[in-house]
């Protein structure tokens, strides 16, 4: 009898079920070879590192955040996404010098990501650090956009402890690396895992 050999893709959830073709909507959320998509706020500088990666891929890297001024760093993305339909969102961190990090999408009723936000949800850490320290952060459930909603930003946010009188902040070293970020429709978005039915 001949063996029929055949590679079936199987939908692998970090969470609840979800669907195998929810299309992240973050632009650039592994970071292969810049920040681009990305936009540092107040205080804070970004770049690509290419010795910080969450799978340890040569070939890509992570956003790192540096402070520049103040004891916070942050970095966002602005997403045009429709209202009235849940999303959920997560990213890995690996927070160095940070005491506190986390990462928030917030809902606006303009397609810019401009005037007051009209709703706002935060992922949790999901877990301990893995082995190289990278930390899990993800939605508990779907973030359920206000029907008015036209965009929405997201934003990886890392807290500094301030120095003390005797210290002087260092404003060179990376504060935070993020990586694996991503936004989508539904529940968690699944990994996909490839494996033989002979």
């Amino acid at each position: 009898m001949e063996r029929i050999r055949m590679t079936v893709i199987a939908g692998l959830m970090i969470g609840s079920i979800g669907s195998a073709t929810a299309q992240n909507l973050i632009a650039n959320p592994n970071f292969s070879g810049d920040v681009s998509g990305w936009a540092n706020d107040a205080g804070t500088n970004i770049f690509f590192d290419g010795s910080q990666d969450a799978n340890g891929a040569a070939t890509s890297g992570a956003m790192a955040l540096v402070p520049t001024s103040g004891f916070t760093v942050s970095a966002h993305q602005c997403l045009v996404v429709a209202g009235g339909t849940g999303y959920s969102f997560g990213a890995q961190v690996k927070p160095n010098t940070v005491i506190s990090f986390g990462m928030t999408c917030s809902a606006f009723a303009t397609a810019d990501c401009s005037s007051k936000p009209i709703g706002s949800a935060s992922a949790i850490i999901a877990g301990p650090p893995d082995q190289n320290g990278w930390v899990q952060l993800r939605t508990e459930s779907p973030f359920e956009l206000p029907v008015a909603t036209q965009s929405v930003s997201c934003a990886i946010i890392g807290n500094l402890q301030p120095p003390t009188k005797t210290q002087q902040p260092d404003g060179t070293s990376t504060a935070i690396w993020a990586d694996n970020v991503f936004f989508a429709l539904g529940t968690t978005p699944v990994m996909l895992q490839a494996f033989q039915i002979e």
